[in-house]
């Protein structure tokens, strides 16, 4: 399958499984606690601590539609979510039991809330088509998705803990910077 083919197969499949995964589990979901709400509240918005949530999951499961697209497709090497240790869906957070210890939790959530930023600036549709298109288009290689290398770049400043910085206006930078999924 070429790459512009496997886009246009993923991006509405992405998009739809953001939303139902998100549906799922919202409602399961906890506020940041207060603890963790001071922690990053010197990078982040009100807005966005308030918004966010997290659920504990024993793992984060694949989309269903893997396995269509696994049985058409030539072996694309598809990104086992099973062994992620959080994923953001929108506004909501699984973190996985299965990987989470070992993990630094501060700094997994500090990158989680930038993608809620990053959510919360393209809305759910584009994120997908970003996100699908920067993995297509770079080889199908996670650490080379735009939106995950930004998170990553900010996270790693969180780490160094260099001064605080403003996550939003970092993140309207770099989605300016890097244009329209086109």
């Amino acid at each position: 399958m070429d790459s512009e083919s496997l886009i246009a197969v993923l991006t509405p499949n992405a998009r739809a499984w953001i939303s139902e995964q998100r549906a799922a589990h919202r409602a399961s979901s906890i506020m940041l606690s207060d603890s963790l709400r001071g922690t990053m509240a010197p990078y982040f918005d009100a807005v966005t601590l308030q918004r966010a949530r997290i659920r504990l999951v024993p793992f984060i499961q694949n989309p269903p539609f893997y396995d269509a697209l696994l049985a058409n497709a030539d072996s694309v090497p598809l990104i086992d979510f099973t062994e992620m240790a959080g994923i953001t869906l929108d506004d909501t957070i699984l973190v996985s039991a299965k990987h989470i210890s070992g993990v630094d939790s501060t700094a997994l959530i500090f990158h989680e809330l930038v993608h809620v930023a990053q959510y919360a600036r393209l809305g759910v549709a584009e994120f997908a088509i970003r996100y699908v298109r920067g993995w297509v288009e770079n080889g199908m290689q996670y650490a080379a998705i735009r939106l995950e290398r930004d998170a990553y770049e900010l996270q790693d400043r969180f780490e160094r803990r260099e001064a605080p910085f403003s996550v939003e206006a970092e993140v309207a930078r770099l989605l300016s910077e890097s244009g329209p999924a086109a």
